[in-house]
């Protein structure tokens, strides 16, 4: 498992210079590198976080927030896109 792209790729270029395979490697990155060596098979899955969804809901809810301050906060996730190789 990759934290990031280049994690991901230098790990299955280390397996290559060893002469094998990495049977399953997965990435939270999801350059176009990353999402092309899905595509091959090379790369299992990428999970990208979505940067500018995460920002947008950050931001409503901080305008929700302070038009009720003493309201609880809600628990946010980080939206992310999945890719495999099937979709």
């Amino acid at each position: 498992m990759g934290a990031n792209d280049e994690g991901a790729l230098g790990g299955i270029g280390a397996f290559g210079a060893a002469g094998k395979k990495a049977d399953c490697v997965t990435d939270f990155g999801g350059n176009d590198e990353v999402l092309k060596a899905v595509k091959t098979g090379s790369v299992y899955a990428s999970v990208a976080l979505q940067f500018q969804a995460d920002m947008t809901q950050s931001f409503d809810t901080l305008v929700k927030m302070q038009a009720d301050p003493k309201a609880n906060g809600e628990v946010l996730i980080v939206p992310q896109k999945v890719t495999t190789a099937n979709g």
